[in-house]
C-alpha cells in the first residue's frame, strides 16, 4: 500500500510538471492540452460502452439464434425458485439441513458419480455433434436434461430399481406420446408477468391435488376433481397459446430443427440408460458384498474369488444381486476354500432353476385355468 501510495504522489507530481512546463512554454497550447486530457477519460469510457454494447447486440442475437436464452417460463421458475430458497434459508435449522444435504451430494463417492455421468454425457454428445445430430442449439436443453432428468434418471436407479424391467420402463417413458404434449406446451411461453403469476398458481393447486387425492373423504375428492378441473383448463390455454404460435409461425419454423429438439430429451435418456444400468449394478453388487465382507465364517483369502463367483452367477440382474443374500443364503454359509465356493454357487443356481420352473409351472397352471373359464 505504502509502495502504491509512493508511486500515486510521483505521478501526481509528474503530472503538475508537465503541466507547469506547458504553461511557461507552450501557454498558446495549453487551454487545448488541458481540455485534451479532462476529455480523454470520458471518450475512452465512451468508445468502451459502445464496444461492449455492440459486443452484447452480437452475443444477445448469437444465443436467441441458437435457442441458448431462458424462457420467460424457464426464467419465472427460476425466479420463483431463487425467492424461496432465499425465504428457507434465513431458517437456522433448513439451512443446517441444505448444507449437511450438500455435503453428502458432493462427498467423494458421489462426486466421482456425477463427475462420471458428466463424462459419459459429453462422450455422447461428442458423437452426436460428429454425426451432425447435435450442435450449440441444443446446449441448453442438454444443460437442463442433465440437470433435472439424467442425474434423477441416475439417483432413483440406485434405490428404485429392484429389476431390470425398471430400465425397460424408462426406455417406454421416453418413448411416449405424451412427451409430444409435453414439447408443445413448453415450446411458446406467455410474457414475463404472465408466467410469473401461472407458474406459482399451478405448482399450488399440483400440491393441493396431491394432498387431496391422498385422502379418503368424499369432500376431499371433489376439491381434488375440481382443482384437477382448474388445471385442466389452465394446461388447455397453454396448449392452446402453443398451438396458435406454430400455426402462426408454421411458414417460418424449421419443423427438422423442431424434431431434433423434441426427441433431443429422449434420445439423450434412453442413450444414457447403459450407464443407469452399469451404476446401479455396481451399487447392488456394494450393498451385496459390504455384508459378506465382514463374515468371518468366510476366509479372507477367497472372498475375491466368491465374490467373482457371484458376479459370474448373477451377471448384470439387478433382482438377482438384491435377492442374492435370501436366496442363497450367504451369510449363514462357512466357506474355506475354492471348492466350498463352488459347491455354493452351483446349489444357489440349482435353487434358481427349480424356482424358476415352480414360476413358470404356476403361471401355465393360472392360464390353462383362464382357458377353462
Amino acid at each position: 500500500m505504502k509502495r502504491f501510495y509512493k508511486f500515486f504522489i510521483h505521478f501526481i507530481v509528474i503530472v503538475q510538471s508537465m503541466l507547469i512546463y506547458q504553461l511557461y512554454y507552450y501557454h498558446s497550447y495549453t487551454k487545448e492540452t488541458i481540455h485534451y486530457w479532462i476529455n480523454l477519460p470520458y471518450k475512452f469510457t465512451k468508445r468502451s460502452y459502445m464496444s461492449l454494447y455492440v459486443r452484447y447486440g452480437e452475443i444477445k442475437t448469437y444465443l436467441i439464434n441458437n435457442d441458448l436464452l431462458l424462457s420467460n417460463r424457464q426464467f419465472a421458475i427460476l425466479i420463483w425458485a431463487t425467492v424461496i430458497g432465499v425465504i428457507l434459508l434465513k431458517e437456522k435449522k433448513i439451512r443446517k439441513s441444505f448444507l449437511q444435504v450438500l455435503k453428502t451430494f458432493f462427498s467423494k463417492k458421489l462426486l466421482i458419480l456425477w463427475l462420471l455421468a458428466l463424462a459419459y454425457n459429453m462422450i455422447i454428445i461428442y458423437f452426436m455433434w460428429k454425426q451432425g445430430f447435435w450442435n450449440i442449439s441444443h446446449f441448453k436443453v442438454t444443460i437442463l436434461w442433465m440437470l433435472f432428468i439424467g442425474y434423477i434418471m441416475l439417483f432413483n436407479a440406485i434405490g428404485v430399481a429392484k429389476d431390470n424391467r425398471y430400465f425397460l420402463k424408462l426406455i417406454l417413458q421416453n418413448l411416449k406420446v405424451t412427451i409430444l404434449f409435453e414439447f408443445i406446451l413448453n415450446l411458446y411461453s406467455f410474457s414475463l408477468v404472465t408466467e410469473l403469476i401461472i407458474v406459482p398458481v399451478t405448482v399450488f393447486i399440483s400440491m393441493m391435488v396431491a394432498v387431496t387425492e391422498h385422502k379418503n373423504k368424499e369432500d376431499y375428492q371433489k376439491i381434488a376433481s375440481f382443482l384437477n378441473t382448474i388445471l385442466f383448463f389452465v394446461g388447455a390455454w397453454m396448449m392452446w397459446n402453443s398451438i396458435s404460435q406454430i400455426i402462426a409461425q408454421f411458414n417460418n419454423l424449421n419443423l427438422e430443427r423442431l424434431i431434433v429438439l423434441l426427441s433431443m430429451g429422449s434420445i439423450l435418456s434412453i442413450l444414457f440408460i447403459p450407464f443407469v444400468i452399469i451404476v446401479a449394478v455396481v451399487s447392488a453388487y456394494e450393498c451385496l458384498f459390504i455384508p459378506i465382507s465382514f463374515k468371518k465364517v468366510i476366509k479372507e483369502d477367497i472372498k475375491k474369488y466368491l465374490y467373482f463367483q457371484i458376479v459370474l452367477a448373477c451377471g448384470f440382474d439387478v433382482k438377482k444381486i438384491k435377492n442374492f443374500i435370501s436366496d442363497s443364503n450367504v451369510l449363514l454359509s462357512s466357506m474355506s476354500n475354492k471348492e466350498d465356493v463352488n459347491s455354493f454357487i452351483k446349489a444357489y443356481k440349482l435353487r434358481q432353476k427349480e424356482g424358476n420352473n415352480l414360476h413358470l409351472t404356476s403361471h401355465s397352471h393360472k392360464g390353462a385355468r383362464r382357458t377353462v373359464r
